[in-house]
């Protein structure tokens, strides 16, 4: 083959952060040669081939007899996909085998390192209390993540022909705009208000005084200590630096990142040894499959218990055994507070639950049930993530139910391809509460919509300033929204909403209690749809 076609491979898999032994090289040309492979589409098809590679084997070095396996997966892949009359008693698979829950507390640490351009596990444990150290690291953290992001971004990443540089935006340093007064810059940064009413921006290296006086609304709602691109000119003389413009940081697509990232398991679990092309495939013969999500589920109300019973009545009624109900707290109207009465009630609760979902002996030994704590449950103490609901009171309820996991909030699921972040917060209100600037849409029946992209831009749960949201300092990174996922649960007391942006699907089912009414949401994970119940 061409000259060309090992330029293009070396590239692609480079790109990848791949590189090839020789023999591994000869393997492929062979596969291309032999399957008459259109000039037009060898990137296409090489690009495939280096993410299943990823998936299937961490970055490096490509051997032969590694690439040979992947190439014959994706055949094989191929080969069933092209014959789905002899598919149907392979699909007749346990799904369960593809369905994990991670608590925050088990995700790994993993920050971005600017000195090799890439992601690295930090191999201590976090602690829940950490030192001072472990606060500043955790704002750098948040900073190497969206600069690389944004670096990455074609707007602001040069593609050079010629020597000429085509990116349409350059970032400038704080440090770099003494000396160059009334000159127009953009500067990227963490956005802060002191007490005197200042705004400051602070990027790593510096910090500077920011004037929003001659600036038009922003483009985006914004918090302290959330992360924005400011463009304006610098004053040299009062050191005041006077925007123009402020806006948080383009997001980036789920695809995107795992083109870039492919080999980090940011979930910290095993790799799926199923070919993702035969994942996407149960997916299209799974469509039915669906979670039912529903949020305050107050277990001290007896009306609760009996909008349940006839929520599991319709399911029993209809042949219907969703294959996981996410249930959200708070799960009790009045707040935990501890003490003996206390602690015997919440075990009650559960256990009458228990007792009630037994009755449906289908949906109790087969459906999942995740449960993702409140700010008013147990223990889950005043900063993110909150603990699991402690198994003291939740014991007897597994002997009813045998596929129930307590976990963490925020928590995730994984099921074949798609990732599923779950958060309970009454967000709205909070971003309502600590705007330092509000964007230029002033619809309020659209604000929800701006609280949502501010969180996926900021790739960030809770974009706040620590006295506002704790944060256990060490386990900022389970709270990241990176890579995008399919799906965000965002479970607030706001009413029930639905919004897509940039292929992440992200759903409120509401509070199920709304006086004589109820409402919850399935959603069904192969489709990446929900809908109102």
């Amino acid at each position: 083959m061409s000259t060309l076609f090992r330029q293009t491979c070396l590239q692609v898999f480079k790109a990848q952060h791949l590189q090839f032994q020789s023999k591994a090289f000869e393997y492929l040309e062979g596969v291309f040669k032999e399957n008459e492979v259109p000039e037009e589409e060898e990137r296409t098809a090489l690009l495939y081939i280096a993410r299943e590679y990823i998936k299937q084997n961490k970055a490096g070095i490509v051997t032969r007899k590694k690439l040979k396996q992947v190439v014959t997966s994706l055949q094989v892949a191929k080969t069933q996909e092209n014959n789905p009359e002899n598919d149907e008693e392979s699909f007749d698979i346990d799904y369960d085998k593809f369905f994990n829950v991670i608590s925050s507390f088990d995700m790994p640490r993993i920050e971005y390192e600017p000195s090799i351009k890439n992601f690295k596990s930090i191999e201590k444990h976090p602690r829940f209390i950490g030192d001072e150290t472990s606060r500043s690291i955790l704002f750098k953290g948040r900073y190497n993540l969206l600069i690389q992001r944004l670096l990455r971004n074609e707007l602001f990443s040069p593609v050079r022909f010629d020597n000429t540089d085509s990116a349409k935006f350059h970032l400038t340093s704080i440090k770099d705009l003494r000396g160059r007064t009334q000159k127009e810059f953009l500067l990227f940064g963490m956005l802060t208000k002191i007490n005197e009413g200042k705004y400051y921006l602070e990027d790593a290296d510096d910090k500077i005084e920011l004037d929003f006086s001659e600036m038009s609304a922003p483009s985006s709602i914004c918090t302290s200590h959330s992360f924005q691109l400011v463009h304006g000119t610098y004053n040299e003389e009062t050191e005041i630096f006077h925007a123009s413009y402020i806006g948080n940081p383009p997001v980036e697509k789920r695809s995107d990142t795992r083109n870039a990232y492919g080999n980090v398991d940011f979930l910290g679990i095993q790799k799926q040894t199923t070919n993702e092309s035969l994942l996407m495939l149960y997916q299209e013969k799974w469509q039915h499959i669906m979670f039912v999500v529903v949020s305050d589920v107050w277990l001290d109300q007896e009306q609760t218990l009996d909008k349940l019973r006839k929520m599991f009545k319709e399911y029993h009624k209809n042949g219907m055994t969703p294959f996981a109900f996410i249930f959200i707290g708070n799960f009790s109207y009045e707040p935990f507070k501890l003490g003996i009465g206390q602690s015997r009630r919440y075990t009650e609760m559960f256990n009458t639950l228990g007792e009630l979902i037994s009755e449906f002996e289908n949906i109790a030994n087969h459906s999942h049930f995740i449960f993702v704590p409140g700010p008013g449950d147990p223990y889950v103490g005043g900063a993110l993530p909150y603990m699991p609901i402690p198994e003291r009171y939740t014991s007897r309820f597994k002997e009813y139910v045998k596929k129930a996991v307590f976990t963490s909030n925020p928590c995730r699921i994984q099921f074949l391809t798609q990732e599923i972040l779950i958060y309970r917060e009454d967000l709205i209100d909070k971003f309502h509460r600590n705007l330092l600037l509000r964007g230029s849409n002033n619809n309020p029946d659209c604000y929800y919509q701006e609280v949502i992209k501010s969180i996926i831009d900021q790739s960030h749960i809770s974009p706040f300033k620590l006295s506002v949201r704790p944060v256990y300092w060490e386990f900022d990174h389970a709270l990241r929204l990176y890579p995008l996922p399919n799906a965000f649960i965002m479970a607030d007391r706001f009413p029930q909403y639905t919004f897509d942006y940039t292929e992440c699907h992200t759903l409120n089912p509401g509070s199920f209690n709304q006086g004589t009414k109820v409402q919850w949401m399935h959603y069904y994970p192969a489709r990446n749809f929900s809908e109102h119940w």
